[in-house]
């Protein structure tokens, strides 16, 4: 491409989270001392690559979660890298960063079943709203509300035209106050506290009220149909629920931020036109089981190479003595380490790195 025509190229690190304003007080990483990296004239070099990384993905940042202090340090990091770079800021006020608006928001509530008040996290799970995936709303009511048995979800069974609108999937039950789906015992350890784990999300504004979403328990599932779920017929009216869910939303410590930095083209005609490169900065902060980072990596080095690329599976017997012995190795260079944070170097560390890299080249 002749960089005549190049109008303009934009840096746009997306989905971060937190601080507004750039403050005095906001935290550095010892590992992010932006000094000039190793080639001067703007090449992309892989020894540029790997300080920028070992930076960004730094212990120090907290795995960059939104809506944490991390995140915080992981723009800081990159608006300070672009701002060294001569980049002209495209944020609010003349920053490099734009702000959007996110909020801390959590499942509260309760229900009783025939005076037996149920157990939120052991017995039911509300279900956040994750767009088409799961279409459930954050706010309505199932108080003294009448449970129909639906059936397997696989069939999609069509209720009365008084009881549902649509007819696909979960699509079909979307008229009702609430769905109860019977997963709980199924779902992949972590997620339900996952679930009802305090979220940093995009505010939404005023959510209309709509259908409510829960996992339940089988026994929980057996209590509202009145009758073992072997034996329930679809569309069997059962008990009346009692009780009410919801999702209370507050404003978020951190909101999150995009970092935007332009590179201005030369060509009079053109220079105002945009082409916008962008990754997000943000990964899945720390975990609350912390696991000895050896034998993590130990395992994941011979069972999954290719990371995400290989299938999560239990090690065959010759890999897990191959597993033994690199731990064997390491535990003769130091003892066992205890770590809980991820790290983020691939998701996404290296999008943004290759973000400053391009952005430095162009610049």
């Amino acid at each position: 491409m002749n960089p005549n025509r190049l109008a303009f190229v934009a840096l746009a690190i997306v989905l971060t989270a937190c601080s507004s304003r750039q403050t005095s007080d906001t935290p550095t990483p010892a590992s992010s001392v932006a000094a000039a990296t190793a080639t001067a004239n703007g090449e992309i070099s892989a020894a540029d690559l790997e300080e920028r990384l070992t930076a960004f993905a730094h212990d120090s940042m907290m795995g960059r979660e939104i809506g944490t202090a991390g995140n915080t340090m992981g723009t800081e990091y990159i608006a300070d890298q672009v701002a060294r770079m001569g980049l002209e800021p495209a944020g609010d006020d003349g920053t490099f960063f734009q702000t959007l608006p996110m909020v801390e928001r959590r499942p509260e509530g309760s229900i009783t079943i025939a005076g037996t008040e149920l157990e939120m996290g052991v017995d039911f799970v509300p279900i956040p709203r994750l767009g088409s995936f799961l279409p459930f709303s954050t706010k309505g009511s199932i108080d003294g509300k009448g449970v129909i048995y639906g059936g397997p979800a696989s069939d999609a069974p069509a209720l009365t035209a008084d009881d549902v609108v649509n007819r696909q999937a979960l699509q079909t039950y979307l008229s009702a106050a609430g769905v109860a789906i019977t997963a709980l015992e199924m779902l992949p350890p972590g997620w339900a506290d996952f679930m009802m784990q305090s979220r940093t999300v995009m505010s939404g504004g005023d959510t209309p009220e709509g259908t409510l979403g829960l996992f339940v328990s089988r026994d929980v599932a057996e209590q509202l149909i009145g009758a073992p779920l072997a034996d329930a017929a679809v569309g069997a009216m059962g008990t009346t629920i009692e009780g009410t869910v919801t999702f209370v939303e507050e404003p978020a410590r951190y909101p999150a931020r995009n970092v935007v930095g332009i590179v201005r083209g030369s060509d009079p005609e053109l220079r105002n036109e945009y082409v916008a490169i962008g990754s997000h900065n943000d990964h899945v902060g720390t975990s609350g089981t912390p696991v000895d980072h050896d034998s993590l990596w130990a395992f994941l080095n011979v069972v999954r190479p290719m990371g995400a690329e290989s299938p999560n599976r239990q090690a065959t017997t010759e890999e897990a003595t191959r597993i033994q012995a690199i731990i064997d190795s390491l535990r003769a260079i130091r003892p066992a380490r205890v770590d809980s944070i991820f790290n983020g170097a691939d998701d996404d560390g290296s999008g943004s790195i290759a973000m400053l890299e391009i952005a430095e080249a162009f610049a």
